[in-house]
């Protein structure tokens, strides 16, 4: 009697935790949740999801930084110097005693695409020379200037600032390519979290099932041992695969509380209580699955080792760019106007009859070519190992492509065989049932056509979740999308 008490508790207590975790109760029992409607909450809630994207947009945003070479820019200063050095006292009369000089200076500078470097700026200078005979009053200098340069060798045409505007672009994209691969990754794991709930859910009805049939056949026997025309060994025999069928069903409902558990992280829930129904592996492939994959685009891995490539391409280009002779010539036309007015001197400043004219050039080599060169081999050596890398990855990609389409035809293939033994195992285990209830067959029989059954239910199920999960694997292949 306390036998049966024990297991009229532990029965009860596998129920409620199955009720709690397979089957929602209360005001939520109506709620369904859809594998969109998960990875939506997945999507909105989930803290790494969200720290992934918002990653991923700000990598894309620092890539403006790539082309700052080519932002006008504006330059200006302002100083001030009070001079009082000593002078011989014959120069004293033009030199004088002590000199301020005020300078201000504003300019827009802009590299063009042509690596000319095109510099308009406005000089404004105050100086006041104390004690001087030959300048007894202030004098203000205006000058308007325009400076350009052009390089020959090293950045002609901007060579050196467009490699590295490539490198930053494709370094920050690599970034944010890897967020965007994580987050995808994460909405994978979230849409295999979703199945493993629903697959375990059925897989503990069924072990339910199961143990109801078995516990049948345990009643069956005892009243048959009652009635001495049955041996106790097949009451045995029952009690034991009741037993057996306990303590799967337990193991599985573990199972099911630590992917509810699972489940309910990914969307930033705590516990174990899933109390939404969600939909049936079963429906899925009969309604919403379609019986092909697409492949939209590579994977983001393949896009990240072809970013990597192009940022080290860049990298050996512009070093090789770096290491060439600076030869710049340069010319500039400047506007002068002087007076000891401020507004004169400043109006008078863009008046043309009073201009300087410059030209030159600059010259910068180094002389170690050993060095040079060395740097150029390792750039080199290391773009030609990502490029390798960048090949090998889109290889692995159609390899990978074409083994998750057969694996998927397979299991198609398999799923059909596994529903047509599930419904022979069902049809045999109905005909013993009926040779057991007639006195023309054994209980160990009957036993092993349930568990013969049982296991072609879970292995029906389990090639559906390995079709769900070819599945969500081919979305991985859909390049930058998400």
């Amino acid at each position: 009697m306390a036998k049966a008490v024990g297991y009229l508790m532990k029965f009860i207590f596998m129920t409620v935790l199955l009720f709690n975790l397979g089957t929602p109760s209360g005001a939520k029992a109506a709620e369904a949740l859809t594998l969109a409607g998960y990875l939506k909450q997945v999507d909105l809630l989930n803290e790494n999801f969200k720290s992934n994207i918002l990653f991923m947009k700000a990598y894309q945003d620092m890539a403006a930084e790539a082309s700052l070479d080519f932002a006008p820019q504006l330059n200006g200063g302002l100083s001030y110097e009070d001079n009082q050095q000593p002078w011989p006292a014959q120069a004293v009369p033009f030199y004088g005693t002590d000199t301020i000089t005020q300078n201000a200076n504003l300019g827009v500078q802009v590299k063009l695409r042509t690596g000319t470097l095109v510099n308009f700026g406005y000089t404004m200078t105050y100086e006041d020379i104390y004690n001087s005979v030959f300048l007894p009053y202030a004098l203000y200098t205006g000058a308007p200037a325009l400076t350009i340069t052009q390089p020959l060798w090293q950045d002609f045409n901007a060579a050196l600032s467009k490699a590295n505007e490539t490198a930053k672009q494709a370094a920050y994209l690599v970034q944010g390519l890897q967020q965007l691969f994580t987050a995808q990754k994460l909405n994978f794991n979230a849409e295999q979290s979703y199945w493993r709930v629903t697959l375990y859910r059925q897989i503990v009805l069924l072990d339910k099932d199961s143990m109801d049939r078995t516990q049948k056949i345990l009643e069956r026997n005892r009243r048959r041992v009652e009635m001495n025309v049955a041996d106790r060994a097949d009451v045995l025999q029952s009690e034991a695969a009741l037993r057996s069928k306990e303590l799967q069903y337990q193991t599985d409902l573990e199972t099911l509380r630590e992917a509810a558990v699972q489940f309910n992280s990914y969307r930033n829930l705590k516990g174990d209580a899933v109390t939404e129904t969600l939909q049936t592996i079963d429906a899925f492939i009969q309604n919403d699955m379609k019986k092909d994959l697409k492949r939209v685009a590579d994977r983001v891995d393949v896009l990240i080792a072809q970013a990597t490539a192009q940022n080290q391409k860049a990298l050996a280009q512009a070093a090789a760019e770096r290491q060439k002779p600076s030869i710049n010539v340069y010319g500039t036309v400047q506007f002068n106007g002087l007076s000891n007015n401020f507004n004169y001197a400043t109006g008078e400043s863009f008046n043309a009859d009073n201009p300087t004219y410059t030209a030159g050039m600059k010259l910068q080599i180094n002389l170690d070519g050993g060095i040079i060169h060395r740097i150029n081999e390792g750039y080199q050596a290391a773009a030609e190992a990502a490029d390798i890398l960048s090949h090998r990855a889109q290889f692995d990609l159609e390899q990978d492509w074409m083994d998750l389409q057969k694996k998927f035809k397979d299991a198609l293939s398999r799923f059909d065989l596994a529903k047509t033994l599930e419904d022979l195992q069902g049809v045999k285990l109905a005909h013993e049932r009926e040779r057991f209830n007639a006195g023309r067959t054994t209980a160990f029989q009957v036993l092993t056509f349930e568990d013969d059954f049982a296991n072609a239910q879970t292995a029906r199920l389990r090639i559906a979740n390995d079709l769900l999960t070819y599945r969500a694997q081919a979305r991985l292949y859909n390049g930058e999308s998400l």
